[in-house]
């Protein structure tokens, strides 16, 4: 959320142990600029006390305030219903977000849904080439930025397809994202272009391996007798460029990761393989590469001047680059 007027929230707190983490709640609510109203059922007034929440940054009410959008967090088996009884109703189709998700269901529940009714492709994280039964060649891609691309995209209204190699961070579960676990490039390429024709926009954020190993070995390679171990590699398909070779593709975007001449290879990359974007960070930065929470990224466009984003953490990143995405595919 980077909108510099706080959002409201009222968040309702149901019995059972979990009314015990109400205040981290309200506090990682607070946090992340929400402005809080907590409102406890009467089984949680005996679990959690009013000044708990407050010295959490949370403001206390006896009932739920009609006018703001409620989130949910209720104990296992205590009808989410019960929230109702108290004075307020909450947004219809609200799911269960996990706990440790509170602020991207804050994030759902209050965006505007400005992507409604389009179908976003996002390839995320690395892909492993497999070179025998325990042994793969990979990268340093977390996946972290395509996750930040697909959460803030389904925030936005859009159903996403998450193409995903194998990630270092966990993928939620939330409405209209759909994960697509894959592991190597081809498969990656073969479950992208599968469902391009369906979709308004491909955001091709995944660090997939340029070269594969020619021949998978069916057992362990061993070191015995050897000083050194010739891996003969064959490239593996282009997926940005066989999406930009389609007649009718969608709206594409594609990422740039450099460790040098970053406008350079940006802008030749934006014009072969026929993109509409090109995001591009240089790697080599210890705060904007792989696995950090922030980035650094140009956007380069093939009708505009580039659009230079400072250091932000990648959800606001995220956030950035989908209003770009969204000016073209809702005037």
């Amino acid at each position: 959320m980077t909108s510099a007027t706080p959002q409201h929230l009222a968040l309702w707190v149901g019995g059972g142990l979990d009314a015990c983490a109400a205040p981290e709640v309200a506090a990682r609510l607070c946090q992340a600029g929400y402005a809080v109203t907590a409102v406890l059922s009467a089984a949680a007034r005996g679990l959690v006390t009013p000044a708990a929440l407050q010295l959490a940054g949370a403001t206390v009410a006896a009932t739920l305030p009609p006018h703001l959008p409620v989130l949910l967090c209720p104990a296992t088996g205590e009808p989410m219903e019960h929230a109702a009884a108290l004075g307020g109703t909450p947004a219809p189709g609200v799911p269960v977000f996990a706990r440790e998700d509170v602020v991207l269901a804050a994030r759902w529940l209050t965006s505007p849904r400005r992507l409604a009714g389009k179908t976003i492709l996002i390839t995320a994280g690395p892909t492993a080439e497999d070179l025998d039964p325990v042994r793969f060649l990979t990268n340093r891609s977390t996946g972290r930025m395509g996750l930040a691309l697909a959460t803030t995209a389904a925030c936005l209204g859009a159903q996403v397809l998450l193409v995903h190699g194998p990630l270092s961070v966990r993928c939620p579960a939330m409405p209209g994202l759909t994960p697509i676990p894959v592991r190597g490039a081809r498969e990656m390429h073969a479950a992208t272009m599968e469902r391009a024709n369906a979709c308004d926009a491909a955001i091709l954020s995944a660090a997939v391996a340029d070269f594969t190993p020619r021949d998978v070995a069916d057992r362990k390679i061993k070191k015995t007798g050897q000083d050194e171990l010739l891996l003969p590699l064959a490239r593996t398909p282009d997926i940005l460029a066989s999406l930009g070779a389609l007649e009718q593709r969608p709206y594409l975007v594609g990422f740039a990761a450099e460790t040098h001449d970053l406008e350079r290879y940006a802008q030749d990359k934006l014009r072969r393989k026929n993109c509409d974007l090109i995001c591009a960070n240089d790697v080599t930065a210890p705060d904007s590469g792989f696995a950090v929470p922030t980035n650094r990224i140009t956007v380069f466009r093939r009708d505009a001047d580039p659009v230079h984003l400072p250091l932000l953490d990648k959800e606001v990143a995220a956030e950035r680059i989908l209003e770009l995405i969204a000016e073209a595919l809702v005037p």
